[in-house]
């Protein structure tokens, strides 16, 4: 795997074996991404849940993101991703690694507690997750999202997902969620991993207007 564009272009990545917990996004997926992405991501604060390696982080920071949270629960995903940050030279004060479960993360912004470095609880440009297929977490992604107090009125959330997914859009207190029409469903279907079918990017903007 590969950094696609920007300060990092073409540098290798190393990944972890994929499964349908730490799964890789193949070049092809992400450059479909970030092709959508590219009016939003300069200057931009990122959160890569459910990481990996850390492929989505690292490619938001090559094309000028400044700053990007990693949450990724597994040990091994995370000593992945420190070495590619360390590989790349990316600057430490550019990123935080955090290793814990999404849930707890967020759980720990809405309850008030610290959950990593300064920027990592300061509002959210945008939202970047890639959850395991049958994952819960799609369920009241939203809600978490907006209640953890850092994803606030304008903040892009994108969600890969499978075609026949659903996501549901929370009310009130919880944001005012709309799908972004701008970019909409992106069809990012990939060959690389034969029981993944057909993908969709999700994009939805926290829009009270």
């Amino acid at each position: 795997m590969r950094v696609i564009a920007g300060k990092y272009k073409r540098r290798l990545l190393k990944t972890l074996s994929g499964t349908d917990v730490t799964r890789p996004t193949s070049d092809r997926v992400k450059e479909s991404l970030f092709n959508m992405l590219s009016p939003e991501i300069d200057g931009a604060i990122v959160w890569d849940l459910f990481a990996g390696s850390g492929a989505l982080g690292i490619e938001s920071l090559s094309r000028g993101a400044s700053h990007v949270t990693f949450v990724e629960q597994s040990a091994d995903a995370r000593k992945i991703i420190l070495e590619n940050l360390k590989t790349l030279n990316i600057p430490p004060e550019s990123y935080a690694v955090i290793n814990t479960s999404v849930d707890d993360f967020l759980g720990k912004l809405s309850s008030g507690q610290q959950a990593g470095k300064e920027k990592s609880a300061s509002p959210v440009s945008i939202v970047l997750a890639d959850p395991p297929y049958h994952s819960s977490w799609y369920d009241g992604a939203l809600n978490g999202l907006a209640l953890s107090g850092a994803c606030t009125d304008g903040c892009l959330v994108v969600l890969e997902m499978k075609a026949d997914r659903e996501v549901h859009l929370p009310e009130g207190k919880a944001g005012c969620w709309k799908m972004n029409v701008n970019m909409g469903l992106q069809n990012c279907s990939s060959g690389d991993f034969p029981n993944r079918g057909s993908d969709l990017w999700q994009t939805l903007a926290n829009k009270c207007d």
